[in-house]
């Protein structure tokens, strides 16, 4: 931790220091429909709630007071309504939650996090290094077989965002695993994680609540129609669909960049599905694979990259000794590179 500690205090300023000295005055709430977004007099600091993390400040002062919203999962605007009490700020609420949940992910997994090049999305107003928390105590708590814990956290990361549902097939299947081979099947082997169930259950609360204000459960699905994510497509014709952008769009336009660097994630997350699966770490392998592959029945990668800052087994593959600084080096190039273009508003994720 004495190493940890000032590598990850290092990190944070670099990334507080480059939203400081953001050049762009504006703020991009990327509201897609008429709404009051909430813009606090904090130019300084607006830009790390850019786009999406502008919807989560209007729903943690409003609610839901849009069916679009519903796409954002609603514990990460509650807790920021709550902190603010003791702030007098939402936006400070909301990086406030990111930074703490980012210090207590740093001190789960290994460092070479923070050399993402999406990380800094940990830090901004977002519900990333929540969920990001909230599933690995998920997975540590199971471990140690605390079941009941587990299933707890659990439940909070589904009602942070959708992937958290992730976390129940693949639990599932780490407990299956470590079974006696005669014993898998019979129902009363898992009596012990029937805790695992409240896992699902914050879905399904949300989804309650869904049907109780919209009357459609499904309406954060039904959202995704505004990202152009409102068909189930094959993960081929995506593929494809890319492969096309990058063989006739000019390399001097962005979106050209993007669309690789969206491609480039996925082709990452199937490699290390890949890795863990021959390393013989299923249960890891399928909550890669799950989280990975997800966004491709959509038609687009769009957030893929993002999304996959959150797969935390990724991280527990060794990268090669002999190219680990290069690698990392490169990475860290990239990940300040992917700020500088969020802050100005020429990247979305």
């Amino acid at each position: 931790m004495k190493k940890i500690l000032p590598l990850f205090l290092f990190w944070a300023v670099i990334i507080y220091t480059l939203t400081f000295l953001s050049s762009s005055p504006v703020f991009f709430d990327y509201s897609y429909q008429a709404t009051s977004m909430i813009k606090e007099d904090l130019p300084s600091v607006r830009h790390l709630l850019n786009f999406d993390g502008g919807h989560y400040q209007n729903i943690s002062h409003f609610g839901y007071i849009m069916k679009f919203q519903t796409a954002f999962f609603p514990l990460y605007p509650s807790l920021i309504k709550l902190f603010a009490f003791l702030t007098n700020s939402h936006l400070i609420s909301a990086l406030l939650i990111s930074l703490v949940s980012t210090f207590f992910v740093v001190k789960l997994l290994p460092i070479n996090i923070i050399f993402f090049p999406l990380s800094f999305f940990l830090l901004a107003g977002y519900t990333e290094s929540l969920f990001l928390l909230l599933s690995l105590l998920s997975w540590h708590l199971f471990k140690q077989k605390k079941y009941l814990f587990s299933g707890v956290f659990g439940f909070f990361a589904s009602l942070s965002r959708f992937y958290g549902i992730l976390l129940f097939p693949s639990l599932l299947l780490e407990y299956f695993l470590k079974l006696p081979k005669n014993t898998r099947f019979k129902l009363g082997s898992y009596q012990p994680v029937i805790p695992l169930l409240l896992i699902p259950l914050g879905l399904v609360v949300y989804m309650i609540y869904l049907q109780y204000t919209y009357q459609d459960p499904f309406s954060f699905i039904h959202a995704q129609s505004l990202w152009n994510r409102g068909e189930i497509i094959s993960p081929f014709r995506t593929v494809y669909r890319y492969i096309k952008i990058l063989t006739t769009v000019s390399p001097t336009i962005i979106q050209y960049w993007v669309a690789l660097l969206e491609l480039s994630s996925l082709a990452l997350g199937v490699l290390a599905t890949y890795v863990l699966y021959k390393q013989k770490q299923f249960s890891y392998s399928l909550y890669v694979f799950l989280g990975s592959i997800i966004p491709s029945f959509t038609g687009t990668l769009q957030s893929l990259p993002r999304f996959l800052l959150v797969l935390f087994p990724i991280y527990f593959i060794k990268l090669p000794t002999k190219f680990r600084p290069l690698l990392l080096t490169a990475s860290f190039i990239l990940q300040l590179v992917l700020l500088t273009a969020f802050l100005t508003g020429r990247f979305i994720a």
